[in-house]
């Protein structure tokens, strides 16, 4: 198991009432700023999607691979 996929499986056991510590905590660790960590909050409550992403877990991948660079 790499550790992205331990991590993964580790968020599965933390408790309900413990989420948003640990989405906090996380999100810390990506070091974005006040309004990147509100765009993503937005986008993981299906908030002010918009093409070509159709969920959070796409935009995502593409803002961490640098896959924006048409939307400039």
């Amino acid at each position: 198991m790499t550790t992205r996929e331990e991590l993964k499986h580790i968020v599965d056991f933390v408790p309900e009432d413990k989420l948003d510590a640990a989405i906090i905590a996380i999100e810390d660790l990506l070091e974005f700023s006040d309004e990147e960590q509100k765009a993503l909050k937005e986008a993981m409550e299906g908030k002010n999607l918009i093409g070509p992403f159709y969920n959070a877990e796409e935009m995502m991948k593409a803002v961490l691979e640098g896959g924006d660079d048409d939307y400039d």
